[in-house]
């Protein structure tokens, strides 16, 4: 594959795990979202894995919190 196909991989994969992990931090936790995302990912979330927290907690979590406070989402137990 040439570095062009690689790098087209590479977004759709950080897409993929940026579509995903929200969910799966909702659904188990940050814990075990980690280990889901590196079951799923493999090599490839864990190339990309301070980004994709950083991402999550700078742009996501500060979203999520304000739909919480306005009642516009269910909380989340965290586990």
């Amino acid at each position: 594959m040439g570095d062009y196909e690689e790098m087209m991989v590479g977004r759709v994969m950080l897409s993929m795990m940026k579509s995903l992990m929200p969910e799966l931090i909702q659904k188990l936790g940050y814990d075990e979202a980690d280990v889901a995302m590196a079951k799923i990912f493999g090599d490839d979330f864990e190339q990309h894995k301070e980004e994709l927290w950083q991402w999550y907690d700078l742009e996501i979590a500060p979203i999520l919190n304000n739909l919480r406070s306005k009642k516009c989402i269910q909380e989340v137990d965290e586990k």
